[in-house]
């Protein structure tokens, strides 16, 4: 996220390639909005990371993933 906020940082990250820095330039342009997401609310990490079961069951919830419930008729 620094990188794609800060051109600054291109000395230090020549090796990527220039395809890389779409981000950056749709942040710069505001097409896109940054923001900092705290692990707790990451949606993504009950797919990347080994969870205990509560914040597991959290973030299935808030992702709309998991067993779906059936309903007698």
């Amino acid at each position: 996220m620094a990188l794609a906020k800060n051109a600054g940082y291109q000395a230090r990250t020549k090796h990527i390639d220039i395809r890389y820095h779409f981000i950056r330039e749709k942040a710069v342009s505001n097409e896109v909005k940054l923001e900092y997401v705290d692990t707790k609310n990451q949606l993504a990490d009950f797919m990347t990371k080994g969870l205990s079961s509560k914040p597991l069951r959290y973030l299935m919830m808030r992702s709309n993933v998991g067993p779906k419930l059936e309903t007698s008729n």
